[in-house]
């Protein structure tokens, strides 16, 4: 019951930041702990996963990796203030794009 109220939390969160991003869009996880954003631009997505890593220190997945090119998949199940900061930074990244 914890998990499924952590996921649900953390799902809330990522909901709250797609809402204010321009042309991201969210493909709801129908179960487990991860989710996939789609996101604008003209950016391969594992290029945007690394400079995320090496520039921002956020891991997420490239959606090329599931023949889903500008799309990531993101992680909900650990720490919620983590997710947030997480979210924050790739928003500001896609800001700059």
């Amino acid at each position: 019951a914890r998990t499924r109220d952590r996921l649900r939390a953390n799902q809330a969160i990522v909901q709250a930041w797609v809402a204010e991003q321009p042309g991201v869009r969210q493909i709801p996880p129908e179960a487990g702990g991860v989710t996939l954003v789609s996101y604008p631009g003209a950016r391969p997505s594992a290029e945007l996963a690394e400079t995320l890593r090496a520039t921002h220190g956020v891991l997420v997945v490239p959606g090329v990796h599931f023949g889903l090119e500008h799309h990531l998949r993101i992680g909900i199940g650990g720490n919620a203030g983590l997710l947030q900061e997480g979210l924050a930074r790739l928003g500001r990244v896609l800001a700059n794009d």
